[in-house]
């Protein structure tokens, strides 16, 4: 096969593995059914893409460093490989610098939030669940979020503790925990730095929309293989009502009617009655 049509070829699975497949993926109910799959096939399709992305590029280079040193006679083959090497290697420079300015920000985020999270720690109440570290802050606002790191932790709110039964409330911890222990915080920034890179690109907005969305289903399915889908169901749908977060409440009814394959509760519930356990 001519190495151009190599190239070609490369750069096309790129642009469709990358552009393409979000929006074939974003379609159909399948992805709420199994947010797990939904998640890797997502994943995989925009690690390939990259992975062929760079293999064009070496493969141009390689070629055209092959054409210096054979002595071509031709010149449009040569020249326009030639062309492309450089080409491409000034944009995978480009590239590089684009993900290194766009990460810096959301690193200092992330090393400001654990040096605050440290004095929380010193200054609130603790105690352990599973091997991880649980804050109980002082606030009225009801939420609850984990920080990953050497030194994770997850954090609850004192209006989350007070409106909560203790099934509710560690329902929301093994959530957090989900989050840190399946690495979801480096999957969400990986999207993060793609969407920051790729402002005015659909499909990388779409990532980012669709990786938030299919965590969030992933811990509360492991939460409700821990604590059971009732427990979880009725944590979203408490949260979700004094949040008024819409999003939440469709969760919890999720889990009701379809709890997750070896959660404690596999019984459904009709929509009208969902989330109401027992």
């Amino acid at each position: 096969m001519p190495p151009l049509v190599v190239i070609a070829s490369l750069l096309g699975a790129a642009a469709l593995l990358i552009v393409g497949a979000p929006f074939l993926l974003a379609r159909g109910a399948w992805r709420v059914t199994y947010p797990r799959l939904a998640l890797a096939l997502w994943h995989a399709a925009f690690a390939i893409g990259v992975l062929c992305a760079v293999a064009s590029l070496l493969w141009t280079t390689a070629f055209a460093c092959l054409l210096g040193s054979a002595g071509c006679t031709g010149w449009l083959e040569p020249t326009v490989v030639v062309i492309a090497a450089w080409v491409g290697l000034a944009g995978f420079g480009a590239i590089v610098a684009l993900v290194v300015s766009r990460t810096e920000p959301l690193a200092e985020a992330d090393r400001a939030l654990r040096l605050q999270l440290t004095h929380l720690t010193a200054t609130n109440r603790c105690h352990d669940v599973r091997g991880v570290r649980v804050v109980v802050l002082e606030s009225d606002v009801p939420v609850a979020f984990s920080v990953r790191g050497d030194d994770a932790r997850v954090v609850v709110t004192t209006r989350l503790e007070r409106e909560l039964t203790p099934a509710q409330l560690r329902a929301v911890i093994e959530h957090e925990r989900a989050h840190l222990v399946q690495h979801h915080g480096f999957i969400s920034q990986l999207a993060q730095v793609n969407r920051a890179c790729l402002p005015a690109v659909p499909a990388a907005r779409e990532f980012e929309r669709t990786t938030k969305f299919l965590v969030e289903l992933i811990a509360d399915d492991a939460a409700a293989r821990v604590v059971g889908a009732a427990a979880v169901a009725n944590a979203l749908l408490r949260v979700g009502t004094m949040q008024g977060d819409e999003s939440v409440l469709l969760r919890a009814r999720r889990i009701a009617q379809r709890p997750p394959r070896g959660s404690v509760s596999t019984r459904r519930v009709p929509v009208e009655q969902a989330p109401v356990f027992s």
